[in-house]
């Protein structure tokens, strides 16, 4: 019953340059400067206005060093970031590095690589201004949560000429300060706080294939997902993070046959927590799609696409976060101009 009024902006201006005649290594140059603005104006929230913003300066610099010839490759990769944040009227650096080669034998490619992440993850504009009622509240008062998280992987793929095949396997860990986590208080309230700090640590492993041909495309993909947090919180310790399922599976196949293209989705999304207590969580579920379009040239510079798509065709009813229903079943048709 209330009329409330969201203004967002943003501004970016960027330029990258790169070098590949050095006589022992290339580079990859990336800079910039970023504004972001949001308010809100409702009578539920205090002060009936509320307004934040930050802005950064950031670099990114990428070395590449061909070892012996072009199939061995060592990466070297930084990057240095000022942020500003208006609610904390604080300044904040922060960097990366990673460390990773390539090495190409044939069709084969093996890649290994180190990271070091230093980021942030500003509180969600509703997190801080929430409107006050029986169930929770918003807190103006929360800074961002930092990070620091190292990771390795290793990643192995074959190109072949009808079928390719991905492997993929990390472990990391993540140091937080200041984790945004919503507390019961004893009022029954859920308000979100700052915790002193806290540590998610994990493995992921994905396997991908894909086969091609002119006329059938089929294309798959696994994920299995195993992280938990570690928090100064008896209740929140030592759980599974959440709004992460723990397996994914996904494939499409498509069919071409002249102009006219068919093609089937489906993902498949394991089970995973809805809160940080690990109370409430969700039955897995599958989510299915359908696609089909016709191409045809008008003219030596104009094509005409008509196209029929739909998602979640079988109107499953799921949530990927807690309390809100994901979209229904939805159909779409139109026609696409393109000029060559």
């Amino acid at each position: 019953d209330n009329e409330d009024k969201f203004n967002n902006k943003g501004a970016k201006v960027s330029m990258s340059t790169s070098s590949r005649s050095l006589n022992w290594f290339s580079f990859n140059l990336f800079s910039g400067l970023e504004y972001k603005e949001e308010q809100v104006e409702s009578n539920m929230i205090t002060g009936f206005k509320q307004f934040r913003e930050n802005s950064s300066v950031f670099t990114k610099l990428e070395l590449i060093r061909n070892i012996f010839n072009d199939n061995y490759k060592a990466h070297l990769q930084g990057s240095i970031r000022e942020e500003y944040f208006s609610n904390t009227k604080e300044f904040e650096t922060l960097y990366s590095y990673s460390v990773f080669s390539e090495i190409l034998l044939e069709s084969v490619l093996l890649i290994p690589k180190f990271r070091y992440n230093k980021n942030y993850r500003l509180p969600t504009f509703s997190s801080m201004f929430w409107a006050d009622n029986l169930y929770s509240s918003g807190n103006p008062d929360l800074k961002p949560e930092f990070s620091s998280m190292y990771e390795g992987s290793l990643s192995l793929s074959f190109t072949g000429s009808m079928i390719s095949t991905s492997i993929f396997f990390s472990y990391y860990t993540k140091e937080l300060e200041d984790l945004i986590v919503w507390v019961q208080r004893s009022t029954g309230k859920y308000i979100p706080e700052n915790l002193r700090g806290g540590e998610i640590s994990g493995t992921e492993s994905e396997l991908s294939i894909s086969l091609n041909n002119e006329m059938i495309k089929l294309s798959c993909s696994f994920n299995t997902l195993s992280t938990k947090q570690f928090t100064d919180n008896k209740a929140t310790n030592n759980k599974e993070i959440i709004y992460k399922p723990d397996q994914t599976f996904s494939t499409r196949i498509e069919y071409n046959c002249n102009d006219f293209m068919i093609a089937s989705n489906s993902r498949y999304n394991g089970q995973m927590f809805l809160n940080e207590v690990n109370s409430i969580d969700i039955d897995p579920f599958w989510l299915h799609g359908l696609e089909a379009s016709y191409v045809r040239s008008i003219s030596e510079h104009l094509s005409m696409k008509f196209y029929i798509s739909s998602d979640n065709i079988l109107d499953e009813q799921y949530q990927v976060i807690y309390g809100y229903p994901m979209p229904g079943r939805k159909i779409e048709t139109g026609i696409k101009l393109k000029l060559k």
